[in-house]
């Protein structure tokens, strides 16, 4: 859950001078309901919706961030959105393609839902992947096929020691290093972030917020 992710979104803060909202998978932590492939992206609108509404960001302000199976909500917010770009950290073709690395042809039983392959040729942001050769849980080909298939402006890194859980601040090369660069960060906003006081209490969901349309 998240509480396992906090010293790393503190890190990303300091490291970029930024604010970080992190989203939860639905039946994790303290968020209710079970993770599917709906409920996940329900949560990623959801977030989208209270950045850009009630946090009143903008969306050509935001950078997505997503990891491993993260990475297929990420991809596909950033097929219909125009972000300020994406950061892709061992990303995979489809749910197929990665069942098919581990039984062969009976990932045609699998529901599909992620098609990370389809919709990140929609993607129309800056594109950051990161993905280790000696990742033994994704492998390395699923980053070198999307990215080969991205038409906009993209970076592929690939540390070859880089496993598929190895923490991305043990090394400045991994994530730090190229992000300030390729996204010329830290970009300030001279521009107050206020909260509102009800995110900071719990409530039961209630309806589905409507998210920002999609950039034409």
């Amino acid at each position: 859950d998240l509480g396992r992710s906090y010293s790393f979104c503190c890190q990303l803060r300091d490291r970029f001078q930024v604010h970080v909202l992190a989203v939860e998978y639905p039946g994790y932590g303290v968020c209710p309901g079970v993770a599917t492939g709906p409920s996940v992206m329900e949560n990623a609108f959801s977030a989208l919706h209270f950045a850009t509404q009630s946090l009143c960001w903008p969306v050509d302000s935001i950078l997505i961030c997503g990891r491993s199976i993260g990475t297929g909500p990420a991809i596909k917010l950033t097929s219909l959105f125009r972000f300020a770009g994406v950061i892709l950290v061992t990303p995979f073709m489809s749910i197929g393609e990665l069942f098919k690395d581990r039984v062969g042809p009976f990932s045609k039983l699998v529901e599909e839902w992620y098609p990370n392959s389809e919709l990140i040729r929609k993607v129309r942001c800056p594109v950051l992947l990161i993905h280790g050769k000696a990742d033994d849980m994704i492998s390395y080909r699923h980053a070198e096929q999307l990215f080969e298939l991205i038409a906009t402006r993209k970076l592929l890194v690939s540390p070859p020691s880089m496993m598929h859980n190895t923490n991305l601040m043990n090394d400045m090369n991994y994530l730090v290093m190229p992000a300030t660069h390729f996204f010329s960060l830290p970009d300030y906003i001279f521009q107050d972030l206020r909260v509102p006081a009800w995110a900071f209490t719990l409530r039961p969901r209630t309806a589905t917020p409507t998210a920002p349309a999609p950039w034409p």
